[in-house]
């Protein structure tokens, strides 16, 4: 995939609807990652090189703006919209249950298993725990996108328990 992003900006609160987008967008170290209050700027969320998470868009993909919490926007969560787009340009089958799991948590957790029918830690546990370590909502992001590729290169099922993290 070619890489068209110059900045990402980001909400300002980390979940993991925020990082599994940015994990399925490929966001690495090395891009300049901005947190903002509120949402983007209108310039920003209009500018194709710049994509905003959770922080304002509609859910435009086409403009790399991924959100659903405005009022008529998607349905979808950004990491469900981000990987539905990125599965019509090449088959990512195997990020699904990781996406499913984090789509489910952000839009409908009744539909999640209830709390104990699963040990400890579940996927959710882990992020949680990360977010309490660590302040910065940057690294934040860094950490939870690299930790979901860890869970992908595992094998994990996210919908089970975690190990070894």
């Amino acid at each position: 995939m070619k890489r068209i992003m110059k900045r990402i900006i980001q909400i300002q609160k980390v979940d993991l609807d925020t990082a599994g987008a940015a994990f399925l967008l490929e966001v690495t170290r090395e891009d300049k990652v901005e947190a903002v209050r509120g949402d983007a700027s209108p310039a920003d969320i209009t500018d194709v090189n710049t994509v905003c998470i959770e922080c304002g868009g509609s859910g435009d993909w086409h403009l790399n703006c991924w959100d659903h919490h405005k009022a008529g926007g998607p349905e979808d969560s950004a990491v469900m919209q981000v990987w539905k787009h990125l599965n019509n340009l090449r088959d990512r089958s195997e990020e699904y249950p990781l996406v499913n799991y984090i789509n489910q948590l952000d839009t409908q957790p009744q539909a999640l298993p209830a709390y104990g029918q699963v040990e400890f830690p579940t996927l959710s546990d882990c992020f949680a725990g990360m977010l309490l370590t660590e302040r910065n909502p940057v690294e934040q992001l860094h950490k939870g996108v690299e930790f979901l590729a860890k869970v992908i290169e595992t094998g994990q099922d996210p919908f089970g328990t975690i190990e070894g993290f």
